[in-house]
C-alpha cells in the first residue's frame, strides 16, 4: 500500500503540465540511479517488497522486468503498434514462465517471442493446433493451482485463496517471509 508521502508526489505530478522532454530525462536519471545501486549490492541480498513479502533484489527485479514486458504487450495492443519487447527482456521472460529446460522446446513452436507471451499469460487463447503443438512439446503453462499446491506443501494453505494473479514457478530459491533463510522453493510474480 502507497503510504501519504507517495499518494501526494503523485498528485502533484499528475496536476503538473505534460512535459515529455522532463519526464523522459527524469525517467533516465532514475533508471541509472536504481541501476547503480542495484549493481553493488550482494548476490543474496534480500529486500521486503510493498506487499511485506520477503525475497531476494535479484528475483524482485525480475518480476519488474516480467511486469514491464507484459504491460508493455498490453500497451501496444491497445495502441495498435507492434511490440517493442527486447530480446532480452523477453528471454527472462520466457525462461522464467518454462524454466531453462523447455526453452528448446518453446523454440520448436516458430512463435516470436511476444506471441509467446500472449498466449502463456493468457492475454492470447490456443487455437486447436496450438494446444495440440504445446501438448506434443510437453510445455506446461503455469496456473493457479501450481501456486495453491505449493503453498499447500509449504504449510501455507491459509495463503492460497489471497492468490489473485500471485504466479509460483518452482525450482528457484526464494526467502522465506517467516524465517529471512534462502529456502529452496517458488519465486512469486505479479502479472
Amino acid at each position: 500500500m502507497a503510504d501519504l508521502h507517495h499518494v501526494h508526489l503523485a498528485q502533484d505530478r499528475a496536476a503538473e503540465p505534460a512535459n515529455g522532454a522532463a519526464f523522459a530525462k527524469d525517467f533516465t536519471a532514475t533508471w541509472q540511479r536504481v541501476d547503480r545501486l542495484c549493481r553493488v549490492q550482494p548476490a543474496g541480498r534480500a529486500i521486503w517488497t510493498r506487499h511485506g513479502d520477503a525475497m531476494l533484489l535479484s528475483e524482485f527485479l525480475l518480476t519488474l522486468v516480467v511486469e514491464v514486458a507484459v504491460r508493455g504487450l498490453d500497451l501496444a495492443d491497445a495502441l495498435g503498434r507492434e511490440p517493442w519487447l527486447t530480446s532480452s527482456a523477453g528471454d527472462a521472460v520466457l525462461e522464467l514462465l518454462l524454466g531453462a529446460e523447455q526453452m528448446a522446446a518453446a523454440d520448436k513452436l516458430g512463435w516470436s517471442q511476444p506471441h509467446f507471451m500472449r498466449k502463456a499469460t493468457g492475454r492470447e487463447p490456443l487455437d486447436e493446433t496450438e494446444a495440440a503443438q504445446i501438448e506434443q512439446l510437453g510445455i506446461r503453462w503455469l496456473a493457479r493451482n501450481d501456486c495453491c499446491r505449493h503453498l499447500a506443501s509449504a504449510g501455507r494453505q491459509q495463503d492460497a485463496p489471497k492468490l489473485g494473479r500471485l504466479w509460483a514457478v518452482r525450482g528457484r530459491s526464494t526467502v522465506a517471509k517467516d524465517d529471512k533463510r534462502r529456502s529452496p522453493g517458488a519465486r512469486t510474480h505479479y502479472f
